[in-house]
Order: structure tokens, then sequence, then C-alpha cells
């Protein structure tokens, strides 16, 4: 199945995503549009967030204060953020873990795959990254983390500027084969996508 609705998705992204579906009906799949009914991948997002911060103050605890910590400033920040979380907070998002990995379980009962794009957008520079607010780029991929489920993400397009897109394939629960085998397909119909390689040469002079 694939969702009708992509919310914060660049328009290039959003045509790749929409040419993958159809190309994988072209091959004799049932490609169905859908929308999630109960579940926000934005929500998914954050709760996961909440989990990261969380349980990473708890491993990084006895250093993460420290100044002379060899810690890059924007994960320190985020991981600090994890002191704030309460008990009551945490054992709040495991409940909702457990209650929408049920809720996704059912509805991926009757389907083999949910199609996503990996990320909203295609790659930009490092200078346009903002650190200070929640990545976009993980909406998709926290998600099947958080939900229990498997994945596979793979080449599905490129940019006007030759950047390349990428199609996420979501399975249920030890469904790898499953998930293997659509991407095999697509890949074999596509085989360019898997091919193409960035020239390095100007990093690698640089």
């Amino acid at each position: 199945v694939q969702l009708d609705e992509l919310k914060d998705t660049t328009g290039e992204v959003a045509a790749h995503y929409r040419e993958a579906g159809a190309l994988l009906a072209e091959l004799g799949a049932r490609v169905e549009p859908v929308r999630l009914q109960g579940l926000s991948f934005l929500d998914l997002q954050r709760q996961v967030s909440v989990i990261l911060s969380a349980e990473g103050y708890q491993v990084h605890r006895a250093w993460i204060e420290r100044k002379d910590a060899p810690f890059d400033p924007h994960v320190q920040r985020r991981l600090l953020a994890g002191k704030s979380v309460s008990a009551a907070d945490y054992i709040e998002v495991m409940a909702h873990m457990a209650r929408a990995r049920l809720e996704m379980g059912a509805f991926l009962a009757d389907y083999d795959a949910l199609l996503t794009p990996t990320t909203p957008l295609a790659a930009i520079p490092l200078a346009e990254v903002d650190e200070s607010a929640s990545p976009a780029a993980s909406r998709y991929t926290r998600a099947v983390n958080y939900l229990g489920l498997c994945a596979l993400a793979l080449p599905m397009g490129f940019t006007a500027a030759g950047l390349p897109t990428s199609l996420q394939i979501i399975g249920n629960p030890f469904a790898e084969p499953t998930v293997l085998r659509i991407g095999w397909a697509f890949e074999q119909a596509r085989p360019l996508l898997a091919q193409r390689r960035p020239d390095l040469g100007t990093l690698l002079k640089g």
C-alpha cells in the first residue's frame, strides 16, 4: 500500500514516490492508496525523541554535563533534554508505543508492505541544517524503529540537482524476505538507479 497524503514532503520526492508505486503496480503488485487512521509519522517521531533523550541521558549521565567532554554540542543538548523526562513521561511513551504497535500490526495484517519515502526531502547543504529543530529527515525511518517493523531503503530517483531520493519499503516484523523481494523486483526494473554513483573527485581533491 502507498500513502495517499504526504505532509511536508518536497515536490520532487513526492513525484518519485508516486512513480515508484506506479512502477510496482506495472510489475504486478496491487498498490492501493491508504491513509493511516490514528497514527501520525510526525507524532511517532516526537515519541521516539523522548525515548532517545531519556535513554541517551541515562547512558551518558556520568559525563554528559562535563564541559571538557568531547561531545558535539548539538548531540549534548539533545541528550541533556533527557534529564527532564520524568519516569511517568517515559512510561507513558512506552505504553503509547505498545498501543501503536498493535494498531499498525492490525493495519498491516492485510498487506505485504507499506511504501513511504525514506526521507521527505533530498539532501541539503550542511550550512542549511537547523540543528535546533527535530530532524525532518528522520520522520519515516524513526517510526519504523518505534513500531518494531522491518524496512528497506533504496534509490527511487534523482532531483534536478542530481541528489538522490529514496523509497522505503516497510514490512511486518520478521517479514524481511518479503520486503527484500519487493526491493529486488524494483531494482531489476530500474537498474540504473542502483548503479549510479556520486563523483567524489572534488571532495577527495579538497
